[in-house]
């Protein structure tokens, strides 16, 4: 089994620079393990092109690849570089000042970790004394190391707390929360006194579970629901039945912005902001 046809592929262009050089253009990507999100972003006109979700099967990781390849043989030009975002639940965030060989021990106070099928990989906060330790499927980094040229993999909590963090700074705001809800995952994140509190992910299966887990997350850290703003991105919109509810809580909500003097192209219009807007903060994990 290669691409699963569980989700409808959803792809948005503009192509006005389609002849010029893919050396020119950044592709961030973020895998999760049934869809494969993608952002074209054109350095020297500080644009983004493009945006895209294709069906994937982790089952089948590489096959899934090779079948996208053959439908849509831009993915596997030569990007100027290519940034690789992993979804999973199986990260730790750790002092940056810890020696590489205790990484693992680190990480395996709240985590496990499969020696024979895994591997340990890290990303090093930028400005920050911390760092986030991740666990990956050798044959993940296998194939995304030889599918996607010019490739940095990183974990996709990374990007968030990068953005966020140069948010607090920037609005003088201290207090908020971030919830990112993916196929059965709602990823949050708690920043209190503009410090990150907590981050991590939790099982869900709907709305409700949604819902309470993010007001179980303000309630345990003392966060007033009120106040304290709430941005949400992923598989939510503005009227769903998951913003119906949390929207019965918090009085402050808005859909993940795209990152800051980034212009995303007008002939993009329509796409669901949502869903896509949130890639474009991998940038700041390009080398």
């Amino acid at each position: 089994m290669s691409v699963e046809a569980t989700h409808d592929i959803q792809e948005y262009f503009d192509l006005t620079f389609s002849n010029e050089s893919a050396s020119h253009y950044m592709l961030l990507l973020e895998l999760d393990h049934d869809m494969l999100r993608a952002c074209w972003y054109h350095q020297t006109k500080n644009l983004i092109t493009g945006f895209a979700a294709y069906p994937v099967s982790n089952a089948s990781l590489e096959r899934a690849f090779q079948q996208l390849f053959a439908e849509h043989t831009f993915l596997k030009s030569e990007f100027d570089q290519c940034v690789v975002s992993v979804r999973t639940s199986n990260y730790a965030l750790i002092p940056k000042s810890s020696e590489k060989q205790s990484s693992k021990r680190w990480f395996e106070l709240s985590n496990n970790m499969d020696e024979s099928n895994e591997v340990l990989l890290e990303y090093s906060l930028v400005g920050e004394r911390i760092k986030v330790l991740f666990a990956l499927d050798n044959s993940i980094e296998k194939v995304i190391k030889s599918c996607f040229i010019n490739s940095k993999v990183i974990p996709h909590i990374a990007p968030r707390i990068e953005h966020q963090l140069g948010v607090l700074k920037s609005l003088h705001l201290k207090d908020c929360l971030i919830a990112h809800i993916s196929t059965d995952q709602v990823d949050i994140q708690a920043y209190q006194d503009s410090d990150l509190q907590l981050a991590n992910s939790f099982f869900q299966s709907g709305h409700e579970d949604i819902a309470y887990y993010i007001l179980y997350t303000s309630e345990v850290l003392g966060i007033n629901p009120e106040t304290t703003p709430l941005t949400v991105s992923g598989n939510i919109s503005i009227g769903d039945d998951s913003w119906k509810m949390l929207s019965d809580y918090w009085k402050k909500m808005e859909v993940a912005k795209p990152m800051d003097r980034i212009q995303i192209s007008s002939q993009l219009d329509g796409y669901p902001t949502s869903e896509f807007d949130y890639l474009t903060q991998s940038l700041l994990c390009a080398s």
